[in-house]
């Protein structure tokens, strides 16, 4: 995979700016793959949008020991457009694929806009934020609302990847053009409370400033500060 680009751009911070074209950062069988409790907290911000149907996957958590359909079972979030949805808008979605079907959800009261910055927060619950909002999905594909802990409970050989998703073979399948920085996972979902202490009106926090009993939720933390080595807990990404 390419040599991804590390970028200042909020106060005393750094990001990770993917180009789309080969560039991802993975890790396999990370920390807290088996869990059926939590959250994760991340940013993101797309420089260019699509102009035609299609999407930009972000992050993808992929079960691949057993392989069903082109990339295994995954859940992945992307922003998606397709006129089909009766906009030709920009859009957070994400997509579960079990046994080689799909489903695709998307946010319809957001249209995302190019190079802004937004804060998401992913509840195992299936809840979602953004920007301390919690919003309402659009189901576009038939199929349950099964969540990560179909994922999860696959076995061995899960592969969280950043800006891109990776195939049954451990490669990029796809590649995405986007931004993503202060990725945090978390072993319970927060309160209402520590959903806007995360978003902390719209700028990262020092995770040092957050109460004890947040940062005490926090078992993963990847700051991007020029490092692929989390801030708090293991496993460097690759």
């Amino acid at each position: 995979m390419g040599r991804v680009q590390y970028f200042e751009d909020m106060p005393m911070d750094f990001a990770r700016r993917y180009s789309g074209t080969g560039q991802a950062d993975y890790i396999r069988n990370p920390a807290n793959q088996y869990d059926t409790v939590g959250a994760m907290s991340f940013w993101f911000s797309v420089p260019v949008l699509l102009s035609s149907n299609g999407y930009i996957p972000m992050i993808c958590f992929s079960h691949n020991g057993t392989p069903s359909g082109a990339y295994g079972k995954k859940i992945t979030f992307s922003i998606r457009r397709n006129s089909g949805y009766g906009d030709t808008n920009n859009h957070f979605s994400w997509e579960l694929s079990i046994n080689g079907t799909a489903s695709t959800f998307r946010v319809p009261s957001l249209s995302i806009l190019a190079s802004t910055w937004y804060h998401v927060l992913v509840c195992i619950d299936g809840s979602i934020y953004i920007n301390s909002v919690l919003v309402t999905s659009y189901l576009v594909s038939s199929f349950s609302s099964a969540w990560f802990i179909d994922i999860a409970g696959l076995g061995t050989d899960h592969d969280l990847c950043f800006g891109g998703i990776l195939n049954n073979a451990g490669s990029l399948a796809v590649a995405g053009r986007c931004d993503l920085n202060e990725v945090i996972y978390l072993t319970s979902v927060p309160t209402s409370t520590e959903v806007g202490l995360l978003y902390n009106g719209g700028t990262p926090p020092d995770p040092a400033s957050l109460p004890g009993t947040l940062q005490s939720k926090i078992s993963v933390y990847r700051g991007f500060e020029n490092t692929l080595v989390p801030v708090i807990g293991s496993g460097t990404l690759t």
